[in-house]
């Protein structure tokens, strides 16, 4: 809990270059309260936290890495790349048969990183979204 503001931070950060969009800081302190208690937040340290990672979406026999975040100032040394690794081997030594994670095919970073510790791709997502509001009665 001593990296909780931090953490706040970070997951603000994290929103905010995924959706290019500001994002709610009350709901990223919720956020990373609530990821601290449930134990699914992990922090990469090196004299200090320099990455983050999540663990999310748990099925029967699998989970998903989410939440992959370094700051700026922090980037290109590794972090990102053992945060994951580590992550998705500690969850692979455990329950788990598989690891998942969503990435951006327009950050080529990412994908190489994720290839570089064994992800292989497996499906491209397309997001809709809708505005039912303009022009049409509540239901």
């Amino acid at each position: 809990m001593e990296d909780h503001c931090l953490m706040a931070q970070w997951i603000a950060e994290f929103s905010r270059e995924a959706t290019g969009e500001n994002s709610d800081p009350g709901k990223a302190e919720r956020n990373a309260e609530k990821y601290i208690a449930e134990r699914n937040l992990y922090i990469w340290d090196h004299d200090g936290p320099v990455s983050i990672a999540r663990q999310s979406r748990a099925v029967k026999n699998g989970t998903n890495v989410t939440l992959v975040y370094t700051p700026p100032a922090l980037r290109n040394r590794g972090y990102a790349t053992s945060c994951v690794y580590e992550l998705t081997k500690k969850l692979l030594a455990g329950r788990y048969r598989f690891c998942s994670l969503f990435t951006d095919l327009a950050n080529p970073a990412s994908n190489h990183i994720y290839q570089k510790i064994g992800y292989v791709p497996m499906a491209a997502t397309l997001e809709f979204d809708f505005d039912y509001a303009a022009g049409h009665a509540d239901c």
